[in-house]
């Protein structure tokens, strides 16, 4: 039954493919890297034979790949982020949220865990990554540096051909209630990446940290809209 689930998501989101691919960091437009919240200190790269593995058949079928199935995988030379820095991993455009030892880690675990970190993968990150797969794209594990969102707000805005259609509150520290200026900030460079779009309809997730006067606006991530999964598709 769960593999019959999984093969009619991956369905859906075969129809996604290309829109997909272009959520992952890698893949942002110039004007997306630089209005990020954050860029990698490190990019892994991960190659087809990887992500191959990674997405394996065993993985389709629900049963975890091994450590044992990875093709060897090359730390850098010149990996030097200091082994204290917290680090948020994303293969692609997906991390680890579900995982809780992975969702943020320190960078000098990584090396050790790294066999590990990439086999540990939910459903809901292998289905993300065949569209990697299908369409012959090679990518990375991101090492971004871990950023505390305690003062944050954010927001997510629907874009349909390009155009604002609607945006929500998605996270306000208790009692915060944001003032004109911060929503003015949020809509204008929401309107701007959407001109700049690589995907016609998407969600766009932008933050501010309120804790810091006059911070800007910034890009948390992209996704595409997916309509059979927004209206309650499985």
């Amino acid at each position: 039954m769960l593999e019959s689930h999984y093969r009619e998501l991956r369905s859906i989101v075969g129809r996604y493919d290309e829109a997909v691919v272009l959520t992952a960091f890698e893949n942002w437009p110039a004007p997306y890297r630089e209005r990020a919240l954050a860029i990698p200190i490190h990019s892994l790269p991960v190659s087809l034979r990887g992500l191959n593995a990674i997405v394996g058949q065993k993985s389709r079928s629900g049963m975890p790949c091994s450590s044992d199935d990875m093709p060897p995988f090359g730390f850098p030379r010149d990996f030097s982020i200091p082994s204290e820095q917290e680090i948020f991993p994303k293969i692609g455009p997906v991390s680890w949220k579900e995982v809780e030892a992975f969702r943020i880690m320190k960078a000098g675990d990584l090396e050790h865990c790294l066999p590990i970190l990439l086999t540990s993968m939910t459903s809901r990150m292998r289905l993300i990554l065949e569209p990697f797969i299908s369409l012959g794209m090679p990518t990375f594990l991101h090492l971004f540096p871990a950023v505390n969102l305690t003062d944050f707000i954010e927001a997510r805005l629907t874009v349909k051909e390009r155009q604002i259609v609607s945006a929500r509150w998605q996270r306000l520290p208790e009692g915060f209630a944001p003032n004109q200026t911060q929503k003015q900030a949020v809509m204008e460079l929401a309107i701007e990446l959407a001109e700049e779009s690589p995907i016609s309809d998407m969600y766009i997730d932008l933050c501010i940290d309120v804790g810091s006067p006059d911070a800007p606006a910034r890009l948390v991530e992209i996704n595409p809209v997916m309509a059979e999964l927004s209206q309650g598709g499985s």
